[in-house]
């Protein structure tokens, strides 16, 4: 087993045993060694000879524990808004993408971009908006479909998601694509992507969706009405996305019945002036899943 000969103490090494794992085990040592030596020169740079010294001595000892040593060279954690694909699609690599027109294409491409920002970085990507973006090119695809307007589209998939069940697969096939993706280990240390995503409650979406220029965006791009109901609507719309996903998540892989390890999912919880819940039935809804 890899894991038991590793000078790794990442969890992501994993037990498999792969080619590829071998392979790039030989070289760890060298990353740390040359990890630590970057480290100690900017020690030595920002604090003097001794300070680096006696820190050097004591993360080679252990006293001071180091995350993830092999990696020293490579960023840590970031957040990625996906709202940059649904303005200019992917436009790097080899391969350009539009603006994806449809969900699937949309959790396509942010599949693809978590595969090529995972091996830049060592730890965590948060995919800070996927369920508002998500929603934004459910709403545009329903309008496409239809002949509808944004607005026309948003105050009807408001009124059949909860109970169309056909809908409600289509969202959770899509959530389950992203998610069993996520536990490949296509990075160059073969390992799966560090991710993560946030479940927001009603005041964390308004407040990012205003905040952040998104209901400007819907304007400029889809010729939405920005409305008091629009925002009333597009907000239910993706607590009830993030319930389907959040259900989904809850029941675990099919095949092994194991809890899926990524995307670490958490839960925005907005207290109000009176140090009450704010979103309390919603929160409520959510709990039921949280296993």
């Amino acid at each position: 087993h890899v894991a038991d000969i590793s000078i790794d103490p990442n969890a992501n090494v994993g037990n498999e045993k792969l080619v590829l794992k071998l392979m790039i085990e030989p070289f760890k040592p060298w990353y740390k060694l040359v990890g630590f030596r970057f480290l100690y020169e900017k020690m030595k740079e920002l604090y003097g000879l001794k300070h680096a010294d006696n820190l050097m001595i004591k993360l080679l000892d252990g006293t001071l524990y180091l995350h993830d040593p092999t990696r020293i060279l490579n960023p840590y954690c970031s957040a990625f808004a996906t709202k940059t694909l649904l303005e200019e699609g992917r436009r790097y690599g080899r391969l350009w993408s539009k603006p994806p027109k449809k969900p699937r294409s949309f959790v396509g491409q942010v599949v693809e971009t978590v595969a090529n920002l995972s091996q830049e970085q060592s730890g965590a990507l948060a995919l800070i908006d996927i369920f508002p973006c998500y929603a934004i090119t459910l709403i545009n695809h329903y309008a496409t479909e239809n002949d509808l307007s944004f607005n026309e589209a948003l105050d009807k998939l408001t009124r059949v998601v909860k109970n169309n069940k056909k809908l409600r697969k289509i969202i959770e096939d899509d959530f389950q694509f992203m998610v069993h993706v996520f536990h490949n280990n296509f990075r160059i240390n073969s390992d799966p992507p560090f991710t993560n995503v946030t479940i927001g409650d009603a005041p964390l979406l308004n407040a990012m969706m205003e905040e952040a220029g998104y209901w400007l965006f819907l304007e400029n791009k889809y010729q939405a009405q920005i409305t008091t109901k629009l925002k009333r609507d597009f907000v239910d719309l993706v607590k009830e996305i993030q319930l389907i996903y959040a259900e989904f998540m809850s029941k675990g892989d099919p095949v092994s019945g194991a809890f899926y390890t990524f995307p670490v999912t958490t839960i925005n919880i907005t207290i109000d002036d009176d140090n009450n819940i704010a979103d309390a039935r919603y929160i409520k809804k959510l709990l039921q899943y949280n296993t």
